[in-house]
Parts: C-alpha cells; sequence; structure tokens
C-alpha cells in the first residue's frame, strides 16, 4: 500500500496525464486476479466500456479512478 504522499503524487500524476481519454479494454495480465479469477463485478465493468476517465483523486491512502456512467476503480 503506498503512503500519503505517494498516493497523493500517482493521483495527480494520472489525473494529469490520462483524464479525459477513454478506456476501451481491459485485460489481467498476472497477480492475484490472473490466478484467481477476476473481482466480483468485472464483467459487468467490461461490458460497460467504453468509458471516459473523468478524475483521479485520493482519500487517505486510497486512490479513486472515477469513470463515467458511475463507475470507479479504488486502489488501495
Amino acid at each position: 500500500m503506498p503512503e500519503g504522499p505517494e498516493a497523493f503524487f500517482l493521483a495527480k500524476m494520472i489525473h494529469n496525464n490520462f483524464s479525459g481519454l477513454v478506456l476501451q479494454n481491459v485485460q489481467i495480465l498476472a497477480g492475484r486476479y490472473k490466478k484467481h479469477g477476476p473481482p466480483p463485478g468485472f464483467d459487468c465493468f467490461l461490458e460497460a466500456l467504453p468509458l471516459t476517465l473523468n478524475k483521479v483523486y485520493k482519500k487517505g491512502k486510497v486512490i479513486v479512478l472515477s469513470f463515467d456512467k458511475d463507475w470507479n476503480i479504488i486502489s488501495r
């Protein structure tokens, strides 16, 4: 888990470089979701694509990527 200043830097960098862009597809390439299967709601998220990234912000050590159509990805 990132510390507070790291979360702030990452959220700001992602927001400045990627907000307004459209997410077309998501692939799980490695990690726990490759081994144990996708997280709950992943299929619904894929069906909602394409989504525009509206805002990226942090709350404590949590980074939130906010998309249109009321979709959010929370990284903790």
